[in-house]
């Protein structure tokens, strides 16, 4: 009965600031939230050299740098309105952009909505710089110091000033164990904070390297300090579980339609303080994005057929192949046929991800190099990716797939079954009546895996029968796939990694990471080599040393056998969409995955209008275009 009465406590804190409002938010149109009237500019007694009004005109006297924000990949031709119902594959475990789950995927993507950084990264320069709450900034590499002004027209949704107090109290915070996310205490541990003025702030490191600017410029979301000090810091991980803090990007989450594991909803601000900036300008254009939560692709397809969401990512090639066919689809669904729904594989420059699997390093018998060395060669990839994948994907070489940072002098695995026989017979493990067998006991271990991968999974399991081993595979949704990959609760698990443009092979395989729970170490990889390499990548300024670390890292990974590779694909993204947007050019920009639809795309009336009226009358026919879409500058 006490934690309930806590949980009903904590549940009104979280939602004091909504139950203020009589009204909820209008069907169409955007929001506004503002409940404080501040000046425009920035403080009147703030003087231009710490921030305040005319200090652009002495910016760079005092040193500082700024940039104006352009993305090349954006549509002159996209108009805000309208509504965008978009599938996600996992409820966010938490709807707060720091502490523990914050930076699950999906919470990544969708934080990026209501919630700044500093800075952001150009577009259309590497290694470049645009403003976003910070409009200029001073790097002091030698001394490690990093000067922030705050842009004086910057707001919170409620209305008020963001200052230089947000920004150190958001530093402190993030590094608070009692955020229980021990990789983010760990990866801002370095940064301090020291307030100039209500606008500037110093940000100094104890750990210069090359890499230090960009993480607490781009890396760290800003949040309010007046709200969160309302409230004590010991329940800061219960209170935003299931709503937002106050942020002040150009959405918020409609807190009067959220549906806890099933669907929520943002809104989009019609008094971003950015718009008077040019930011988000031609992007984030839907008044409405509609979030649906599907633990079954199969029921997301469906869904998605009978037109109650707007977008699909294909995860099976099969149903790519035959039933999403445009010559011949299944019957049901014509419109695929009519061009009503375009069908689209997406080539661009997103870093190329893998199927893989992972294996629990911290288990008997997983424990053993040459045990995982064995399973490893008793994984036909070749033969599946031909039987079942129809060769649409490519044999996995490297964890860092095919790019520069891959190593060209790793061997790949292949099938072998006289290997790993001998493999297994040297550590002890013998055939007895079929089964391996070692001190009286069988060779037996599970594996997590979702409905996608149950086919190429039963294939393995029928080659390790035949070598003795009893593979036990547990068919669970991705949510407990995540909480017990993130609690170390599981043997193997077929996972799906996603590389960045940028390796951070600290994230998950330093040493330190291995036996902490809620890190992507999930292997529990350690190596005193590894972490020597990574400490000399961290603090290599040299692009090409920078690779040659990474390389080798990716040698002893992968000679190390925590991780058995599979595949991946040559494209970026297979998907399926109604036809009643408008769209860039590149359809999901330089870099981006589905989710980049949320940023690029807007919505069409005429377009709406005539995909309407061509569900119901089978004659109307759409240009179907090319299948294929490749990125061009």
């Amino acid at each position: 009965m006490k934690w309930f009465l806590i949980l009903i406590f904590l549940f009104f804190i979280c939602c004091e600031s909504i139950t203020k409002r009589k009204n909820k938010f209008p069907d169409d149109g955007p929001v506004s939230v503002s409940r404080y009237e501040v000046s425009d500019g920035a403080i009147l007694s703030v003087d231009p050299e710490m921030g305040g009004n005319g200090f652009e005109e002495i910016a760079d006297d005092l040193g500082f740098v700024t940039s104006s924000f352009y993305d090349p990949y954006e549509s002159q031709k996209a108009v805000k309105g309208g509504v965008f119902r978009f599938p996600i594959f996992q409820y966010p475990k938490t709807l707060s952009p720091i502490g523990k789950d914050s930076f699950w995927e999906v919470s990544v993507y969708l934080n990026s909505l209501v919630f700044e950084t500093l800075l952001v990264k150009d577009p259309s320069l590497e290694g470049g710089y645009c403003p976003s709450l910070a409009s200029h900034w001073k790097i002091d590499n030698e001394k490690g110091k990093y000067t922030f002004r705050i842009d004086p027209l910057a707001r919170w949704s409620d209305g008020s000033r963001v200052t230089a107090e947000d920004v150190k109290f958001s530093l402190e915070l993030i590094k608070n164990p009692k955020t229980e996310s021990l990789f983010e205490n760990n990866f801002f541990k370095e940064f301090s904070a020291k307030i100039i003025s209500p606008y500037i702030i110093e940000i100094t490191t104890s750990n210069k390297n090359w890499r230090s600017f960009s993480k607490i410029s781009t890396f760290m979301y800003i949040l309010q300090k007046r709200e969160i000090e309302k409230n004590s810091i010991d329940t800061f991980i219960y209170r935003y579980k299931n709503c937002q803090p106050v942020g002040s990007g150009p959405y918020i989450i409609n807190p009067f339609n959220i549906n806890e594991g099933k669907s929520f909803e943002f809104r989009r601000r019609k008094d971003y303080w950015g718009y008077k900036k040019g930011f988000w300008e031609k992007t984030g254009n839907f008044d409405k994005i509609e979030l649906k939560v599907f633990q079954s692709d199969f029921i997301c397809k469906d869904s998605f057929k009978h037109d109650n969401i707007d977008i699909l990512p294909v995860p099976r090639t099969d149903w790519w192949k035959s039933e999403f066919d445009r010559e011949n689809p299944s019957l049901s669904f014509s419109c695929l046929k009519r061009g009503v729904v375009k069908k689209r594989k997406v080539f661009n420059n997103l870093p190329k991800s893998s199927f893989r699997i992972d294996l629990n390093t911290r288990v008997k018998p997983l424990d053993n190099i040459e045990v995982r060395k064995a399973i490893a060669h008793l994984f036909n990839r070749e033969y599946i990716i031909d039987k079942l994948f129809n060769n649409e994907y490519t044999p996995t070489p490297s964890i860092y797939v095919s790019g520069e940072y891959a190593s060209k002098n790793i061997t790949p695995v292949k099938y072998n079954f006289h290997l790993a026989d001998s493999l297994l017979k040297r550590n002890g493990w013998n055939m007895v009546d079929g089964f391996r067998v070692k001190d009286g006991k069988r060779f037996s271990i599970s594996i997590l895996e979702s409905e996608y991968s149950s086919k190429f999974v039963s294939f393995f399991k029928n080659d390790l029968k035949k070598a003795g081993i009893d593979l036990k595979i547990e068919s669970v949704d991705r949510d407990e796939i995540s909480d017990r990959v993130y609690s170390k609760s599981f043997d193997m698990v077929v996972s799906y990694w996603k590389n960045t443009d940028i390796p951070s092979p600290g994230f998950f395989l330093h040493s330190s990471t291995s036996d902490i729970e809620n890190t992507n170490n999930i292997t529990g990889f350690k190596s005193s080599y590894v972490d020597s390499l990574i400490e000399l990548y961290n603090e290599e300024y040299d692009f090409k040393n920078r690779k040659r670390y990474i390389q080798q890292i990716d040698e002893e990974y992968y000679n190390q056998y925590h991780s058995i590779m599979g595949w991946y694909s040559s494209y970026s993204e297979r998907i399926l969409y109604w036809d009643r947007f408008g769209t860039p050019k590149n359809i999901l920009g330089f870099d981006g995955d589905y989710y980049s639809s949320l940023y690029f795309w807007w919505a069409d009336k005429s377009k709406e209008k005539l995909v309407n009226k061509a569900i119901k009358n089978e004659n109307i026919i759409f240009d179907l275009g090319d299948e294929n879409s490749y990125f061009s500058q």
